[in-house]
């Protein structure tokens, strides 16, 4: 066991024979099982934790019913109510007072006058063919002219001699209702297609001839609308007449002159005319255009 101790001649020695017999006999540091084995960190270890004395088990909570909630409470429904009543009540004086008016402050329908009706040729034709077709003779000898008066005042006639029998018609054509189609316009004309339905014996339609009367329009013409129906010429007076030079003319210009009255002529010469005399416009000569003057530096 000791025979690999070496000793050397003058009493000194190394190795085993030195050192401890249990130091001697340890296995080299080369060997495989002389490397120590990794210790267990703290935090990969499982640490067993160390139970309280006295401590209590957790309780299970029980969700509560509706009934146990009690939310919301009575206070907080009383509550709810009081402001649910409150803005309905403020809403109510509120909509009152903003709809109330004083007598003299009631908002009141505009009144539209027959001028007003009458300002383009379209709203004339309509108006004029509902009044005569609701027996409102007075109102549609406002918008007619020309010898369609004549016409209207013949319809007039049997409703003034039997006025009763008149109102009981007005009754059934209250739903009445008119539509008008412009067909063709001119500065001083227009032809209209009028229409009127809900009518007891069925929708009618006719042609209307509107003419220029002024500032506003009034018909002077009305005939069925059928196939081949045809309107008249324009027959009321207009106060200016435009007469375009020919196509292709040059140096010509266009002249404001009396139009000729009844049995006389007028000529572009002519130099006064009579108050309230229509103007004809006439193509003239146009004077020669002189050259501007050159500046003078």
């Amino acid at each position: 066991m000791y025979g690999r101790s070496l000793f050397f001649r003058g009493g000194v020695s190394s190795g085993c024979a030195a050192a401890r017999a249990k130091e001697c006999l340890a296995p080299m540091s080369t060997d495989a099982d002389s490397v120590p084995a990794p210790k267990p960190s703290p935090s990969n270890a499982p640490v067993a934790r160390k139970k309280k004395k006295g401590a209590k088990r957790a309780k299970i909570v029980r969700p509560l019913t509706e009934a146990e909630i009690n939310t919301p409470d009575m206070q907080t429904l009383i509550m709810l109510g009081v402001l649910a009543a409150t803005t309905i009540v403020l809403w109510v004086f509120a909509h009152a007072g903003c709809n109330y008016h004083p007598p003299r402050e009631t908002r009141r329908q505009r009144d539209v006058t027959t001028a007003d009706l009458t300002r383009e040729p379209k709203d004339a034709a309509i108006e004029f063919q509902q009044r005569l077709l609701t027996l409102n003779y007075v109102g549609a000898l406002e918008i007619v002219a020309g010898p369609l008066v004549q016409t209207v005042k013949e319809q007039q006639a049997p409703c003034q001699a039997d006025r009763a029998g008149c109102d009981a018609k007005r009754l059934k054509l209250q739903n009445a209702v008119t539509a008008g189609v412009v067909l063709s316009r001119t500065p001083v004309s227009a032809k209209v297609r009028v229409t009127t339905f809900h009518l007891p014996g069925g929708d009618q339609s006719f042609l209307t001839l509107v003419e220029r009367d002024g500032a506003t329009w009034k018909v002077t013409a009305r005939v069925p609308d059928a196939p081949g129906a045809t309107l008249p010429e324009p027959s009321l007076p207009q106060p200016i007449h435009f007469n375009v030079a020919p196509t292709g003319s040059t140096g010509s210009t266009l002249q404001l002159v009396p139009a000729p009255g009844p049995g006389s002529s007028a000529s572009p010469s002519t130099s006064a005319a009579p108050h309230g005399a229509p103007i004809h416009l006439v193509p003239g000569v146009a004077a020669p255009i002189s050259p501007a003057p050159a500046a003078s530096h």
